[in-house]
């Protein structure tokens, strides 16, 4: 499988994306094609070649119509009847969606209007769609994104960093601290990342071939954006990789009952798993570390309830990636009721199955039978089942 890891650590416009995807190997001549194509937003995108520090980057201009607006109706009746491919003309079309939806929210003037765009936005967007198509990318990955702070000038005014449209943009997406002044982040650049990239955060698994540098100068300041695009592979076949939030903390002075419910409420809360560990704290004081695991996105929300549940001053967080085999939640009718099973593909073939507690627990209880006795008629119904002889409903009512 073919993925990307977008690092944004020194922001990300649609300008610096698109040098960074030309340099790691985007054909600029189907770029132009299609750029051509565009009706009324037709543009010429040229592209130069520099050196920052220690890597050499790519460039681009993109020279179309005036800075004027156009509406998200206009912009997408243009890229239907262009020479895009159906797959690039999706892509930037639920880019421009995305811009459009955000400059609403932020602008009183465009509420209830189909949408504005400005041209150069809506010509950049379509670049990098035919750009991302080009490099066939399977699945996309995304760094903590760098906004910039402050406010900068913006045409005789001041103008904040991140903008308001920008900020909308980013809701639920991890962020890098920074304290580089001016905009690091556009728009553009923010909703590219939203829409390309199913998960943010640290270097995903992949066997990487390719870099790609981009740049594109700010005209507040010396230091460019600066964006940075990795390809590779991956064995999604074996295995599937992500990210989870680690949150860890040391307890000894809650009760065992208050830390029972606190991991209910995390539980209840999204939490994948947590565990408890008995320890040898300072002044020999007998302690708990809580260890929480996570979905990134879900961090704050789950430190509240420590905070709120627990007698915590402190909470350490990790980023950590993991690798996990593909699985599935499979519900069997059985002459008992629904049972839910976990199925996962093991690498080199195979399936390992792995019963809901809660479901087997409430048949137990209903018929009498033991737990154990549920587990085992689930698997071999399972196994019955990949053999092609039977199905849940041929075996007995009774289990003595």
């Amino acid at each position: 499988m073919r993925i990307a890891y977008l690092d944004c650590s020194g922001g990300i416009s649609g300008e610096s994306l698109l040098a960074a995807m030309i340099d790691a190997g985007a054909d600029l001549a189907v770029i132009q094609n299609a750029a051509e194509s565009l009706g009324q937003l037709c543009c010429r995108v040229s592209t130069s070649r520099g050196q920052l520090h220690e890597f050499r980057y790519h460039e681009v201009t993109i020279d179309g119509p005036s800075p004027a607006a156009v509406t998200l109706t206009e912009a997408v009746a243009c890229i239907r009847t262009s020479r895009m491919t159906t797959a690039a003309q999706a892509v930037a079309c639920r880019v421009l969606e995305l811009i459009s939806g955000a400059m609403g929210e932020n602008s009183p003037t465009l509420e209830g209007v189909s949408g504005t765009l400005l041209n150069r936005d809506a010509t950049t967007a379509v670049c990098c769609a035919v750009a991302w198509t080009f490099l066939k990318v399977d699945a996309a990955y995304c760094s903590p994104i760098t906004t910039g702070t402050g406010h900068h000038p913006a045409d005789g005014t001041r103008e904040y960093s991140p903008t308001p449209t920008t900020a909308c943009l980013l809701r639920q997406i991890p962020l890098s601290h920074s304290t580089t002044p001016g905009v690091l982040t556009d728009h553009v650049g923010a909703a590219l990342a939203r829409s390309l990239c199913s998960e943010f955060g640290i270097f995903p698994a992949m066997s990487m071939d390719v870099i790609g540098y981009g740049i594109r100068r700010r005209a507040e300041s010396a230091q460019p954006i600066v964006s940075r695009i990795f390809l590779g592979n991956s064995d999604s076949i074996a295995s599937q990789t992500d990210v989870v939030v680690m949150l860890e903390t040391h307890l000894d002075d809650s009760t065992p009952e208050v830390i029972a419910y606190a991991c209910e409420r995390l539980m209840q809360a999204g939490a994948l798993d947590y565990s408890t560990t008995p320890i040898h704290m300072k002044k020999g004081r007998l302690g708990i570390r809580l260890t929480v695991l996570a979905p990134p996105q879900l961090q704050s929300k789950l430190e509240q309830i420590l905070f709120t549940e627990t007698s915590t001053l402190g909470i350490r967080t990790q980023w950590l990636p993991r690798t996990i085999l593909p699985r599935a939640l499979e519900t069997w009718d059985s002459p008992w009721g629904p049972i839910r099973v976990k199925v996962a593909r093991i690498p080199g073939g195979g399936t390992r199955i792995s019963p809901e507690f809660d479901d087997c627990r409430d048949i137990a209880i209903a018929t009498g039978h033991s737990l154990q006795q549920i587990y085992q008629a689930a698997q071999q119904a399972y196994s019955t089942l990949q053999e092609g002889g039977g199905s849940w409903m041929d075996r007995p009512k009774s289990m003595g």
